[in-house]
């Protein structure tokens, strides 16, 4: 079905499109529910579609000879998945749905007719993948220069921060295959930031219960990666967009910032 007026509005990127775009980008936006496991697009394969997510999470994974994905980024509200389908290229991510949810999703012929009919649209898609780009590079650096305990509380923030919500449905062994480490080194980690009373671990699933602390046990990237994408127009101060706003610090509005309401999964 096509997508509603506040379908586009609360995915970040859609919400940026000029004036003069979005209504006909809505015509074209098909609405779908995505599911965990899903593969959206695999490595070195052309995607199909490009996919906004609204509540939906997507681990952006790249695969090594040996069979394993190290996750690279993650794709939520602010962004899209399958920028290959308007540069004209395959991508060299798997694709993997994280968290169930709504998106948007549009296929890569009509992609690649948007990015060449308008020059406002192609700005905005190119200023997301340069944003993109050097959020994949940074990430690179954090896994060389940072300890496991400030990869998995950045980990765990910025899937707090993709989906909008503090509980986490993720297992020991998932986050230890995402941050390349063994599924005991993340237990025993995460064993200390539940004793510490910053988050809650059972059963799969996973309760931020105080993001201004974790936050403080994470990495300089935190502030880098969290947020929304923000566009910038020609004319913009180069050196401050686009950008990504820290939101970590504040509880999300679904547990108005009660621990017990994060425990009660």
């Amino acid at each position: 079905m096509p997508a509603a007026a506040f379908e586009v509005n609360n995915n970040r990127l859609l919400a940026s499109l000029p004036m003069q775009d979005s209504e006909r980008w809505r015509s074209c936006l098909e609405a779908v529910a995505l599911v965990t496991g899903q593969v959206l697009h695999e490595a070195r394969h052309a995607a199909r579609f490009a996919y906004f997510p609204i509540g939906a999470v997507v681990s952006m994974q790249l695969p090594s000879n040996d069979g394993a994905c190290d996750e690279v980024a993650l794709v939520g509200h602010e962004g899209m998945v399958g920028i290959s389908t308007f540069m004209g290229s395959v991508s060299y991510l798997r694709a993997v749905v994280q968290r169930p949810g709504p998106a948007l999703r549009m296929n890569a012929d009509r992609m690649r007719a948007e990015a060449e009919s308008s020059t406002a649209v192609l700005r905005l898609l190119l200023q997301y993948v340069a944003t993109w780009e050097a959020h994949i590079a940074l990430g690179v650096v954090c896994n060389r220069h940072h300890n496991l305990q400030q990869r998995l509380a950045l980990r765990l923030l910025l899937g707090m921060d993709r989906q909008q919500d503090s509980r986490l449905a993720i297992t020991h062994e998932q986050l230890a295959v995402l941050l390349g480490v063994r599924r005991e080194s993340v237990t025993e980690e995460a064993r200390r930031l539940q004793n510490a009373g910053l988050i809650r671990y059972a059963r799969g699933r996973i309760a931020v219960l105080d993001p201004t602390a974790l936050a403080q046990r994470s990495c300089s990237c935190l502030s880098l990666l969290t947020g929304g994408w923000q566009h910038s127009e020609p004319g913009d101060n180069p050196a401050t967009v686009p950008t990504f706003h820290a939101s970590h610090t504040q509880p999300h509005r679904e547990h108005n910032g009660d621990p017990d309401a994060a425990r009660a999964w």
